[in-house]
């Protein structure tokens, strides 16, 4: 039997230090591929080398980047369960409204603006909001700028993790793009959470959210609701998470390790059930499985229509703190923030984003050994 329990997402670490300390932690855990370094650092996590083995889990079974991501120090440390990948959601009832082929989204800058433009111009919407301020600002911003910032090419930091480089030309690139989009495309600058309500309300055509969005967006649009890639305004590729299934140190050998493996071979082999609930696949069977049933019906069908994403998507240094490189109040998503604001040059907010996050790594380097 297993027993499944959720916990508060902004609490997860701090419940598993207690768990660990208290000797209560749960067999087998599903945790974000950024945090498996510091899980496994603490003590928490296991690697699972043995497991993957027995399972004949490897690189032909996941796109490249999506089962790297679950490795620390050259050790199988998860096995990725999905990605969640940010998408373009947008309103086809607007589009036909604005002139425009609801069936063909913007696939690129030229596309993207001209819609943008064409809706400012002939409905009573906006074409685009920019975040730039709330309390959910650093990661909507963040995760615009990291998907513009691998478009063009941009490394979050040198190859030995001393020396974060987002403030090179991709990353100064990205952040001045969404600042375009305010000061030459007249996109409003509104709070976080506001860009999703006003989609949600039809008062915003267009909104770069991630696939989590996706049930509250299908309820308030039904048939309207359209979605698509990321357009590549500098190139191919978009942000992405991924959720990992680690087994901890509660079983680290014995039965309890058996039934660790035994379910997360399980759980990976029956992902399509997971996938209902607005997640792209990691495993590539199940994947095409959905792709060649054209999804069915309710979040599948999203699902279906995305799937090739998880060929392309990209993802943060796994290290320990690879995550507040983007999302930390001195990571690049704060910087954007300010770029959109007019509160600094690019150059500037992310020379400084860089310095803190540089000093950082070093730190973390010492302290961890890779």
């Amino acid at each position: 039997m297993v027993t499944v329990q959720t916990q508060p997402g902004a609490e997860y670490i701090s419940r598993l230090e207690a768990a660990a300390a208290g000797g209560a932690l749960p067999h087998v855990i599903g945790a974000g591929y950024d945090a498996l370094p510091i899980l496994v650092e603490n003590g928490i996590l296991t690697p699972i080398d043995d497991i993957a083995e027995q399972a004949g889990f490897g690189p032909d079974m996941f796109p490249e980047a999506i089962w790297n991501a679950g490795a620390w120090k050259d050790q199988r440390v998860g096995i990725p369960i999905d990605t969640h990948p940010m998408l373009m959601f947008y309103d086809k009832a607007r589009f036909a409204e604005a002139g425009l082929d609801p069936e063909s989204p913007p696939t690129d800058r030229e596309s993207f603006e001209a819609a943008i433009t064409a809706i400012n111009e002939n409905t009573e919407a906006d074409g685009y909001q920019v975040v730039g301020s709330g309390p959910g600002a650093n990661f909507l911003a963040g995760i615009q700028f990291a998907s513009l910032f691998y478009q063009g090419g941009g490394e979050w930091t040198n190859a030995d993790h001393t020396q974060a480089t987002f403030n090179g030309p991709a990353g100064v690139q990205a952040a001045e793009y969404l600042a375009h989009l305010v000061n030459d495309l007249g996109a409003p600058t509104v709070e976080s959470d506001a860009e999703i309500n006003a989609f949600q309300q039809r008062q915003n055509a267009i909104v770069w959210s991630g696939i989590w969005e996706s049930t509250r967006y299908a309820e308030a649009l039904g048939d309207d609701l359209g979605v698509a890639a990321v357009p590549e305004i500098f190139g191919p590729g978009a942000w992405g998470g991924s959720h990992n299934l680690a087994v901890t140190s509660a079983a680290a050998d014995g039965p309890a390790r058996a039934c660790a493996a035994y379910f997360i071979d399980w759980f990976s082999a029956h992902s399509l059930e997971w996938a209902g609930a607005g997640q792209v696949p990691a495993r590539n069977e199940v994947r095409e499985q959905i792709v060649a049933n054209g999804g069915g019906e309710g979040l599948l069908s999203i699902i279906a229509q995305v799937a090739p994403i998880a060929e392309s998507v990209r993802f943060l240094p796994t290290i320990p703190g690879g995550g507040d490189l983007l999302f930390v109040a001195q990571g690049a998503g704060k910087a954007t923030t300010l770029v959109i604001n007019g509160s600094a040059s690019a150059q500037d907010a992310l020379d400084e984003a860089a310095a803190f996050n540089s000093e950082v790594m070093v730190q973390n380097k010492e302290r961890y050994g890779f």
